[in-house]
């Protein structure tokens, strides 16, 4: 007959999320003690002990305290006055085994008063197990006398002990879990604010006033009737979440994950206009439930008596305003009229380092519900916004202001977001905490900020403008800056905020993942790349506030984003952006300015003639180098050659399979230019350190007389090197000409052709003697590239120079990163950039080698 109820008690966890939520823990209670008591007398009644039980069964945990989950394990305990006898073993297979046989987690465990006492004594999870202890069988005698014995040996000596120990789990918990309110994914159970908080302020209401329910606690004056009811309003809806999230996973499942939100709200009736869920509203709802209850039990236990039953007493630190607790509370002659008096209130909060008191913090949020964006318009509302965020210790004051909605009075866009779960993975917080943690890294830069920073980089963050990006910037339509920009502008344009001032926060708003998107997605030896931060940052003063801030910015975000690795990565890339806008001065701001514009023009050209998606390809793959020295109609010109180069080497890699498809594949382009009065030819194809002594080796071999000559390396592995001529040779039509060109050097790159062989007798032979080792000028540069070793050099023209020198570099295995040649009447002037390794070449050996080499091969050695 017993198991009648376990049977009705099993069908609580086959319910839906949407019956679920409306889980009532007291009928669920009912059937399990309805299963033990009568379990219990079916088998006192088989051993004759009905009359005469000699322990007695208690429950203990959720169970105990009446609001357990379906999920959650069912913990008890016999308690006998002596020794355990023999045959009490004999009860726990009979009376667990049908739980167990249908699933029910049984956690139990066999006392004498004597062991638990003890074990009590020396551990506060025994003593706050035995706060939750209720009678469920048994010998009522034995209950009650272990209550009394627990109460005067144990109880009432543990008064402060127990009050450290519960100080102590808090701090551990906001270790672990963090604060409920602030987390994307928080534990409804762990994290502070949620339901062991609940526990814990109800033992604490048992320890001090002997009262552990909320309703004991009203009657003996320790909570008044106001806090009674928002705080069991809030324990009923994290307790029906729970459960809700419980039946959609078929477990125990307390950590509230992304995936589950839109389920979990759905369940619990929180639907947008569209009969879809409204996740924001749900978690607007539950952070109002974690902020309550975190607030209640940390107010609660400040306000605890002495050991001469005296509570805290209170100390007028301002006007209307008294101390106590730490915690700020309001005089019963001070109200709160205006949104001035709730911001002065704050500045209190934030200039004394103490936050207000749960019921300071219920009087502001029911006064926040007639005000909206109070800043705006009201200079004086203002200023002391301001002097909050100036304040010392503004973070947990603006902590506060946003638990109690006051700071989205104060700025309704961030209202929007408050409570937002970002697309992004990797956030931990919503997006209102985000910026929130994000300003108090600033805020703190001084103290917390790595050894990397500098003195004056640590002290940007306790800048106005910094601390109002931070503030700012998650608000907008998207997660990342879409929208963020125009909705800030708006927003400062109503504060009247300096011009200036504003374009700096709307720097940081805007491009606060530049710098940590290159230094993790993009390759920071490629100048290109720095020259387009260089280009976006504009100055030394503004990169040193954006490097701090996107410190604080992924911080803020995750731990994972803000590694030793992903750190020094972007201290390499500040170094070289740096190094570029102090070298460049007013010049690399004005390039910087020029890049980007260009860039733009590129894309959208590139959009109209190919689509978005070549587009973008297209512009991640050109070098900032050719973009300013190369006209834009040839740029889409050169474009379309790299289109049917791309073409042509997935063909031949189809049809030549083994990794040896592509070499040898070129795509040529002959023009004349008429305002040049010049021919210019141009080849790309994929890059090979083979490649520039192939082609320059092609041209002499062919006797075409280059007058100057480029190349560009793209960052998608193709080459373009561009020669112009101001005449072509006259003994033979240039087309076959330049076909005898094309096949020439896809057989040199293919290895069909021995240039080197062919070239040996037909070069020249260089100016012999002294004036030939004078004639020959030879600069090597590290200073003036952080990614390049510059060579400049200026020699006696003949024939093949341009040859022998890529055949050097190619050699000595480097890579010709770009090139620019050109001929003035008997000299010929080249400027070569070039890398080994992926980087410049910095050994003196190794750049003596160079200078050597080049030297022998003008001079004929």
């Amino acid at each position: 007959m017993s198991e009648r109820h376990l049977e009705r008690a099993l069908q609580y966890r086959s319910c839906t999320p949407e019956e679920a939520a409306d889980f009532r823990p007291s009928e669920y209670v009912q059937l399990l003690d309805g299963y033990f008591g009568e379990r219990l007398q079916e088998l006192l009644y088989r051993a004759g002990l009905q009359r005469n039980c000699p322990f007695a069964l208690c429950a203990v945990g959720s169970y105990g305290r009446r609001n357990p989950s379906v999920f959650s394990d069912v913990e008890l305990v016999l308690v006998y006055p002596g020794k355990l006898p023999a045959e009490s073993l004999d009860f726990a297979p009979q009376l667990f085994a049908p739980l167990w046989d249908r699933g029910f987690e049984v956690r139990h465990a066999f006392r004498s008063y004597r062991e638990i006492l003890s074990e009590s004594r020396k551990d506060f999870r025994v003593f706050t197990s035995l706060l939750d202890l209720r009678f469920i069988g048994g010998s009522e005698e034995i209950f009650e006398e272990f209550c009394e014995q627990f109460q005067t040996k144990v109880l009432k000596k543990k008064h402060r002990a127990f009050l450290s120990f519960v100080k102590k789990n808090v701090g551990t918990r906001r270790r672990r879990s963090g604060s409920a309110a602030e987390r994307v994914e928080p534990d409804l159970k762990e994290s502070v604010g949620g339901l062991r908080d609940v526990q814990q302020l109800r033992w604490l209401g048992q320890v001090f006033y002997g009262a552990g329910s909320f309703e004991g606690l009203t009657e003996c004056g320790a909570l008044d009737a106001e806090s009674r009811r928002v705080l069991e309003e809030q324990w009923a809806f994290l307790s029906h979440t729970r459960q809700v999230l419980h039946t959609l996973n078929g477990a125990r499942q307390d950590v509230l994950r992304r995936e589950d939100i839109p389920a979990v709200a759905g369940a619990l009736g929180f639907e947008d206009g569209q009969g879809k869920a409204d996740q924001l509203a749900f978690m607007g709802r539950l952070s109002q439930a974690f902020v309550a209850i975190q607030a209640a039990r940390e107010t609660f236990s400040r306000q605890l008596p002495n050991a001469e039953g005296e509570i805290p007493a209170r100390t007028s630190i301002a006007p209307g305003v008294e101390l106590s607790g730490d915690e700020l509370f309001l005089s019963e002659e001070k109200t709160l009229e205006s949104p001035e008096d709730v911001l002065w209130l704050f500045g209190v909060s934030a200039r004394e380092g103490v936050l207000l008191a749960w019921p300071t913090q219920r009087e502001v949020i029911s006064r926040s519900a007639d005000w909206k964006d109070v800043l705006t318009g009201a200079p004086e509302a203002l200023e002391l916004f301001r002097n909050i965020l100036q304040a010392g210790n503004a973070e947990d004051t603006l902590v506060q202001m946003m638990e109690t909605g006051f700071l989205g009075v104060c700025i309704p866009e961030l209202a929007a977001v408050q409570y937002r779960v970002p697309t992004m993975q990797e956030h931990v917080f919503t997006s209102g905490r985000h910026c929130l943690a994000t300003l108090h890294l600033l805020a703190q830069a001084e103290k917390r900020a790595p050894e990397a920073f500098k003195e004056e980089q640590r002290r940007c963050g306790q800048e106005e403008t910094v601390l109002l990006a931070a503030l700012l910037h998650a608000i907008g339509p998207g997660d990342a800056n879409q929208g963020a920009e125009d909705t800030v502008e708006q927003l400062l344009e109503r504060w009247k905020m300096p011009r200036e001032q504003a374009e700096d926060i709307l720097f940081l708003v805007t491009r606060r993942t530049v710098l940590l998107d290159v230094a993790r997605h993009r390759d920071t030896n490629d100048e290109s790349e720095i020259a387009r931060c260089a280009a976006l940052i504009g100055s030394p003063e503004r990169l040193d506030r954006l490097y701090l801030f996107t410190w604080a910015h992924a911080r803020a975000t995750s731990p994972k984003l803000w590694t030793r690795s992903i750190a020094q990565h972007v201290a390499d890339l500040v170094a070289k952006v740096r190094r570029m806008l102090e070298s460049g001065g007013e010049k690399a701001a004005g390039l910087g300015n020029e890049l980007l514009d260009k860039r733009r023009r590129l894309y959208e050209a590139l959009e109209k003639q190919s689509g978005e998606e070549l587009a973008q390809d297209m512009l991640e793959a050109v070098p900032a180098r050719y973009i300013l020295s190369v006209e834009l109609p040839d740029i889409l010109r050169h474009a379309e050659m790299l289109q049917k180069l791309k073409a042509a080497v997935e063909q031949d890699q189809r049809i030549k399979p083994g990794g040896r498809g592509g070499a040898g594949v070129i795509v040529r382009d002959l023009r004349f230019d008429s305002l040049e009065d010049e021919w210019e030819f141009c080849v790309a194809a994929q890059y090979s350190p083979d490649f520039a002594a192939a082609v320059s080796g092609v041209m002499a071999l062919m006797e075409i007389p280059v007058q100057s000559a480029v190349s560009f390396v793209w960052r998608n592995g193709s080459v373009l090197h561009i020669f112009r001529m101001k005449s072509l040779p006259e003994s033979m039509p240039r087309d076959e000409l330049f076909s005898r060109v094309e096949i020439s050097l896809r057989s040199a790159l293919t290895g069909r052709l021995a240039l080197d062989t062919h070239l040996e007798s037909d070069i020249p032979e260089p100016c012999s003697g002294k004036d030939a080792e004078t004639g020959v000028e030879l600069g090597i540069d590290n200073d003036d590239s952080a990614f390049h070793t510059v060579l400049e050099m200026n020699a006696p023209f003949r024939r093949g120079l341009m040859y022998l020198c890529a055949r050097v570099f190619r050699d000595m295995g480097m890579d010709l990163v770009f090139s620019r040649v050109r001929r003035q009447a008997d000299r010929c002037r080249m400027e070569y950039f070039v890398r080994e390794s992926g980087k410049r070449i910095e050994a003196k050996n190794r750049l003596d080698d160079v200078r050597k080499r080049l030297f022998a091969m003008t001079l004929g050695e």
